[in-house]
C-alpha cells in the first residue's frame, strides 16, 4: 500500500502479512546512503529511550524495511482534534529535552553560524530570483545581518538535532508509556546544533499553525526541563527561527520551481509571517529590514510568479 512521501525523493509503503505489517522506505539509488544512516541513528534513538522504528533488513540500494508505527500522526489528529494541541506538543517538548542530555553520534556535522547562514545562501535564490526589481546586494546584506545574530549562539553547547522535527514526522503511540509516547520519524540527517533549533521546528511549524498558548508553555517547559534562562532561550529560538524560515523559503521554492511540486508554496506566507516577526522582535530595525529586501512578501503576485518560473 503506498503511503505519501515527503518533499525528498523518498517513497514509502506499508506492506501487509495478516494482522502484521511493515513500512518498506525506498531510497533513490543515488541516495541510498540515506537508509544507512536511518538505521544508524535509529538504533542510536531506541539506545537512548526513545521511539525510533526498529529496523529489520536494509539493502545496499537503498531499500529498508522497518517497524510500522501506524498512522496517527500530530498533523492528522490535530487536524481532526485542535484541542489536543497541549497533550501532543510538550510531550514531543519532553523528548526534544532529553534528547540534549544524552551524548550525541559519532560523525554528526556541525551546524554553526557560518554554516547555517550558507544553508540559507545555498537556496534562497529559488525565491529571490523572481522578485521584482531584484537587487543581489540585498541578500548578501540580510545574510550578514543574520550572521552577526547568530554568531553569539556558537557559544550554546551543541545537541543532537533531528532536524525535521514537527507534527508531520510524529506518532503519537499512545500503548506506550512517558515520552515513548512520541514515535520518531525522518531522522537520518541529523546534525549537531543549537538545542532551539528542532524547538522552533516543532512550536513554529511551516506547515500548520501552532496556538500561541501551546507555543509558549513548550518554550516554558523546555526552559525548565534544561534549566536554560528563559528570556536567552526566547531570543535564540527567535534567532534560529529567522534563519530556518529564510531557508525554507528557498526549498519550498527550490521544490515548486525545480521539482514541480508547487503545493508547498501555500505555506510560504506563513513562513515569511513567522520570518519577519521573529526578526523584528530580536532586532527591530535592522534584520527585519533587511530580510524584507531581499525577500519580498510572497502575496498573490509574487507566488504567481514563482509559480511560473519553472527552469
Amino acid at each position: 500500500m503506498p503511503l505519501a512521501g515527503d518533499a525528498s525523493g523518498r517513497r514509502y509503503e506499508r506492506l501487509r502479512l495478516g494482522n502484521r505489517s511493515a513500512i518498506l522506505m525506498i531510497c533513490p539509488a543515488e541516495a541510498a546512503a540515506v537508509a544507512a544512516r536511518f538505521e544508524r541513528i535509529a538504533a542510536w534513538l531506541r539506545s537512548c529511550g526513545f521511539s525510533a522504528p526498529q529496523v529489520w533488513g536494509r539493502t545496499a540500494d537503498g531499500l529498508l524495511i522497518c517497524e510500522d508505527f501506524g498512522d496517527a500522526l500530530f498533523s492528522r489528529i490535530l487536524a481532526a482534534e485542535p484541542d489536543r494541541a497541549d497533550a501532543l506538543y510538550l510531550p514531543a517538548v519532553g523528548v526534544l529535552a532529553a534528547i540534549g542530555r544524552f551524548a550525541s553520534p559519532d560523525g554528526l556535522e556541525v551546524f554553526d553560524a557560518e554554516r547555517l547562514c550558507g544553508l540559507v545562501r545555498e537556496v534562497a535564490h529559488w525565491y529571490t530570483d523572481v522578485a521584482p526589481a531584484r537587487k543581489g546586494a540585498a541578500l548578501s546584506d540580510s545574510l550578514e545581518a543574520l550572521l552577526a545574530g547568530l554568531r553569539p549562539l556558537d557559544a550554546v553547547a551543541k545537541v543532537t538535532s533531528l532536524r525535521d522535527f514537527h507534527a508531520g514526522n510524529l506518532v503519537w503511540l499512545g500503548r506506550r508509556r512517558g515520552l515513548r509516547r512520541v514515535g520518531l520519524l525522518d531522522f537520518q540527517d541529523a546534525v549537531l546544533a543549537h538545542p532551539a533549533y528542532d524547538l522552533f521546528s516543532l512550536l513554529s511549524d511551516a506547515r500548520l499553525d501552532v496556538p500561541e498558548a501551546t507555543r509558549l508553555r513548550g518554550l516554558r517547559a523546555f526552559a525548565d526541563e534544561t534549566g536554560t534562562d528563559p528570556e536567552g532561550l526566547q531570543t535564540d529560538f527567535r534567532l534560529i527561527g529567522v534563519q530556518r524560515c529564510a531557508r525554507i523559503l528557498g526549498i519550498f521554492a527550490r521544490l515548486a520551481r525545480r521539482d514541480r511540486k508547487p503545493v508547498y508554496l501555500e505555506h510560504c506566507p506563513r513562513v515569511w509571517a513567522q520570518m519577519t516577526r521573529n526578526a523584528d522582535a530580536v532586532d527591530p530595525r535592522g534584520l527585519g529590514t533587511a530580510l524584507r529586501a531581499a525577500f519580498p512578501e510572497p502575496d498573490d503576485a509574487m507566488l504567481s510568479r514563482l509559480r511560473e518560473a519553472v527552469p
